[in-house]
């Protein structure tokens, strides 16, 4: 079956059903990936996986009359409690979702406590760590992940008949909205999603009005850099986040395309005003810092205005990189760093 020329696949066994329109990351469908996967074997009242599509196109997977989640959709009783394969869904479940609810979160944020929750109410729910068998070992009864989630642990997950969830990352702020509004309309808590949803369109919002006010001629040029010597460019959320608070980023402007590789050489060339750097997952605080004072002495790029007017700012917390409701975060750090005078 198929819906507005989108795509989704639910495997059940042995069989694979398709159809478009998934109301889980149902925006992620329009930039080509949404995973459904149900294993062959019966799981706790998943084996009656339905899909239950709407009139306006949003859908649910629902093991009959109740939502994969905390709460039941029709009850408001417990349900479940669903594994995170990515740090990511570990910060979107804590803010949409009660701790009990929580099997497992990723462990992958390298020490990072940039979460949802007070480290007291999440110290004490098991870490993954890609590990298939503490995750067998959790018996969750969902698991969210990614389009970079490892293909043999995808594999593992559907012949566990464990329910699994997929999305790509967002290329907008608009995407990531999105996916949090999918996401808790699967775990079922409203009130928590509306509360949350509401707050990052207002914070977007308020980002907006800022730059509207911005003429042409003062917009701040800027670009991303990382101790990979990468930059974001053209197709990712940090160059519709510099759109957004009204700046330009000079990596996009020249043509580059995605996280793409570039030279001090180019930094030089596209000579920015402002250098966000930022910290990947997998890099260590001490590595980081390190490479932020490094650049900033670089003989090489004194030239370059953002370091001989001391405009570098490192963003430490994932938020530019991370998929989760703190996007928004990365968001306001990029438009006070362009224009810090206008959010005093």
């Amino acid at each position: 079956m198929r819906r507005r020329g989108r795509c989704v696949q639910l495997r059940l066994g042995g069989h694979i059903l398709r159809d478009g329109g998934c109301g889980f990351f149902r925006h992620i469908i329009g930039v080509g990936f949404c995973e459904c996967v149900v294993g062959g074997g019966q799981r706790r009242g998943f084996s009656r996986l339905v899909r239950l599509l709407r009139g306006d196109g949003r859908g649910v997977l629902s093991p009959g009359a109740s939502g994969i989640r905390g709460y039941d959709s029709y009850t408001g009783e417990p349900s479940g409690a669903g594994a995170s394969l990515v740090f990511g869904t570990d910060e979107m479940l804590l803010g949409l979702t009660d701790a009990e609810f929580i099997a497992g979160l990723s462990g992958l944020d390298n020490g990072c406590a940039y979460l949802a929750a007070d480290a007291s109410v999440y110290e004490d729910i098991p870490r993954i760590n890609e590990n298939a068998e503490i995750l067998m070992d959790l018996e969750p009864d969902f698991i969210i992940g990614s389009s970079w989630v490892d293909e043999d642990l995808k594999a593992q997950i559907a012949d566990s008949g464990i329910p699994f969830y997929g999305y790509t990352t967002p290329k907008t702020l608009e995407e990531q909205v999105q996916i949090v509004k999918d996401l808790g309309y699967l775990l079922g808590d409203d009130e928590k999603t509306e509360a949350l949803v509401q707050d990052m369109e207002e914070r977007i919002q308020a980002v907006e009005t800022v730059a509207d006010g911005i003429a042409e001629e003062d917009k701040v040029r800027v670009m991303a850099y990382n101790m990979h010597e990468s930059s974001n460019a053209l197709g990712t959320i940090f160059d519709d986040m510099v759109t957004t608070a009204g700046a330009v980023n000079v990596s996009s402007e020249a043509g580059l395309e995605g996280t793409a590789k570039i030279s001090k050489e180019q930094i030089v060339e596209m000579n920015p005003e402002v250098i966000i750097l930022v910290e990947w997952a997998s890099d260590t605080d001490e590595e980081f810092q390190a490479f932020v004072e490094t650049l900033k002495s670089d003989e090489s790029l004194q030239t370059v205005d953002a370091v001989k007017n001391g405009r570098i700012y490192a963003s430490t917390d994932n938020s530019i990189t991370n998929v989760s409701q703190f996007a928004v975060d990365g968001l306001e750090f990029i438009a006070e760093s362009c224009y810090p005078d206008l959010y005093k």
